[in-house]
């Protein structure tokens, strides 16, 4: 991800708790984050439901769209 995408999904990450990160790198990060869930099989849950969560909130393509043509227009 460029720079600017990549902290936007850091921040959804960060901000609903629906993962872990790790720098693209990294592949000890990676599989510390994949053993974290492996050791804690209710954390794994817990990031899965908010995962749903901030996909119903923000997940919706028809508003999302609707909101950029806006934007875009109003330019």
């Amino acid at each position: 991800f460029p720079v600017t995408i990549w902290s936007e999904v850091r921040n959804l990450i960060d901000e609903y708790q629906i993962g872990f990160t790790h720098k693209p790198s990294d592949a000890r990060g990676l599989v510390d984050g994949i053993m974290n869930y492996l050791d804690n099989p209710e954390l794994m849950k817990a990031h899965k439901l908010n995962a749903l969560k901030c996909a119903n909130e923000i997940g919706d393509n028809s508003k999302n769209y609707r909101e950029l043509i806006e934007k875009i227009m109003a330019k």
